[in-house]
């Protein structure tokens, strides 16, 4: 919804003065030199709201809260409509019991005995509110006051039981869509989840470590991060065939009298060249034999030509000429269960040189539309599958970037984009902070307009080396007042397989500088952030299994992502050379401990010498 269009619903949100009327919002919502060019002044006597207003929360049924404050009703009415009458009285007194407000618009210019005083409606506000719905009173929408999104709520009139009913549904509907909107959220919501979603031997690791021995009374596994739809089933739907004749339940295609027809035209438009090649044969067979010769020596030259075609079939892997065979059968399929064809015959006709196969391809069924190669991103199509990336955009454009997509245009024509698993710049902004360039979507629904050089930032303090610190100090404190743990620093402790709890202790036994364990930060960082990419790698293939994608597709998507994860493997052997300041630090350690171990026991011998000497 255009932003220049909500205006009138944006100067709405800043009224102020909770008791003012609806004709004192209308008079400061369209006085010229009110609202739009100063702060608009409280009613006599009431005084202005400088604070955000109250939350007034609403228990769904699922048994989810939301702040009704946060959301408008505006109402489309009548003064003369009779369902008006009936309606917008109940209107008004569910405003009234649960606290959400009413701005109401009217057609015809008068309003009624519930909302006697409206606001015209203004043509660029139909234009918004109904695109493409029928225009009808009253109807009714549900305005977030803070990202400006409309809902349609209803169209007509209704009990106070049936209108909160659609409001529970639509909002449910809605889920909270703005929860995670970013991966700069994402990546946080990850982090604070590390270790702990199914930790069933949770306090042995932490308290192994503290100790300094192995604690192996238990098995401790960790477990994946995310959530991932473990089963997606979809019923068998069978499309036989045989030699280019479809099967079907009781009956068969064949070709008609007039295709049979045309098919020996054809036959005999060539018969020319055939009755001079066996004439040439008969009279002179040297110069049949010369001729053959010449034209071999034709033929073999050309087929070492390549087109331009040929060459841009072969870099993308032979994709598209597997693509183009497969939308000819989705084609033909259609046709004969949409009876668009004769026959098979006919079917095969327009499908292929009749020019028919987009328009049938149009009217796919739900159960097929996956299998038409046409205007679809397929990665993009495939994460649209799972709720977890609703209202997330900017992460579904993060994923596409690390793992690559194919997008299929109007006409069938493949444009790939390669997977950025390790661009440096991006695992540079994950680490610490900063901005990358990613791929972004420049229609917001299909994702078929992409480019490259979007920016996507992650705040410095969101960032992994910066929260990794955050934890040890905290851990170590902790440590040193000898306060538990909470969940979210066990989490993090048991997450990665650096025991960072014995580095942190042993030196505050030693009395030492615990700084060891510091230069450790990125190292750890490094871990968790390949872990988090492989999370989101998984989701991609996990959603991408479940699609009726063809073969050729399917095969062509996993081998980019099996590459994807292959450049993850390969920089995390990279990254493994940092084990090198871990066998320090370990080296560290060991020595440290064997220090203490040696005081202890030169204390040790010393006191119980002592206690002998003295019996």
């Amino acid at each position: 919804m255009s932003l220049t269009k909500l205006l009138p619903v944006i100067l709405l949100m800043m009224a102020t003065g909770v008791q003012a009327s609806t004709r004192d919002e209308i008079e400061r919502l369209w006085n010229p030199q009110g609202m739009a060019a100063k702060p608009a002044q409280p009613a006599a006597g009431v005084p202005a709201r400088t604070e955000k207003p109250a939350p007034r929360w609403f228990r769904l049924s699922n048994g989810r809260q939301v702040n009704l404050a946060d959301w408008k009703v505006v109402l489309f009415m009548q003064g003369h409509c009779p369902y008006c009458h009936q309606f917008d009285p109940v209107l008004k007194q569910l405003a009234q019991q649960y606290g959400f407000s009413v701005f109401p618009y009217t057609l015809d210019g008068q309003g009624d005995t519930a909302f006697p005083e409206t606001l015209p409606v203004p043509p660029d506000v139909m234009q918004t509110f109904f695109p493409n719905i029928p225009v009808a009173t009253p109807t009714t929408f549900l305005v977030n006051v803070n990202t400006l999104e409309a809902l349609p709520l209803l169209q007509g009139a209704t009990d106070a039981a049936g209108f909160m009913a659609r409001m529970d549904t639509v909002l449910q509907m809605y889920g909270g869509k703005k929860a995670s909107a970013d991966v700069n959220s994402d990546m946080n919501q990850f982090f604070n989840k590390l270790g702990f979603a199914s930790n069933t031997t949770q306090p042995g690791v932490w308290q192994g470590q503290a100790a300094g021995y192995a604690y192996g009374g238990s098995l401790y596994a960790r477990t994946q991060v995310k959530n991932v739809q473990l089963i997606s089933m979809t019923l068998p739907d069978i499309n036989a065939g045989c030699g280019g004749i479809d099967a079907y339940l009781g009956s068969f295609s064949f070709i008609n009298g007039e295709q049979l027809q045309r098919f020996v035209k054809q036959i005999m438009s060539n018969a020319a060249g055939y009755f001079f090649d066996l004439a040439l044969q008969t009279t002179v067979p040297e110069i049949k034999t010369a001729k053959d010769y010449l034209q071999k020596l034709a033929s073999d030259i050309n087929s070492m030509n390549l087109s331009s075609c040929q060459v841009a079939q072969g870099l993308v892997g032979g994709l598209f000429p597997q693509t183009q065979e497969s939308q000819r059968k989705v084609c033909q399929d259609i046709g004969s269960e949409s009876n668009i064809f004769a026959d098979w015959a006919a079917s095969r006709q327009g499908c292929t040189v009749g020019g028919q196969s987009s328009s049938v391809r149009d009217k796919a069924s739900d159960k097929d539309k996956e299998r038409v190669l046409k205007n679809q991103n397929i990665i993009w199509e495939a994460l649209k599958k799972n709720r977890m990336f609703d209202g997330n955009k900017e992460l579904k454009e993060f994923i596409m970037t690390l793992t690559g997509t194919l997008i299929f245009g109007e006409d069938s024509e493949i444009t790939p984009l390669p997977a950025r698993t390790t661009d440096r710049d991006i695992l540079r902004a994950i680490m610490e902070g900063g901005t990358a360039k990613i791929y972004h979507c420049n229609d917001s629904d299909k994702c078929l307009k992409v480019v490259a050089d979007a920016n996507v930032t992650i705040a410095r303090d969101k960032a992994l080396k910066s929260q990794i610190t955050k934890l040890l100090t905290s851990i170590q404190n902790k440590a040193v007042s000898d306060t538990p743990l909470d969940d979210r620093e066990k989490g993090f402790i048991s997450s990665t397989t650096i025991p960072v709890f014995k580095y942190l202790i042993d030196p505050q036994m030693l009395g030492v500088s615990n700084s060891v364990v510091y230069q450790l930060t990125d190292y750890i960082g490094y871990d968790i952030m390949l872990q988090y990419i492989q999370e989101l790698l998984q989701q991609a293939r996990a959603m991408i299994a479940t699609g009726n994608y063809p073969q050729a597709v399917m095969d062509n998507v996993l081998e980019n992502l099996n590459q994807a994860q292959q450049q993850i493997a390969v920089f995390q052997s990279q990254v493994q050379v940092q084990q090198d300041a871990l066998l320090v630090v370990d080296r560290q350690m060991s020595y440290m401990r064997q220090q203490l171990s040696a005081r202890m026991l030169s204390r040790y011998q010393n006191n119980y010498h002592f206690g002998r000497g003295t019996l």
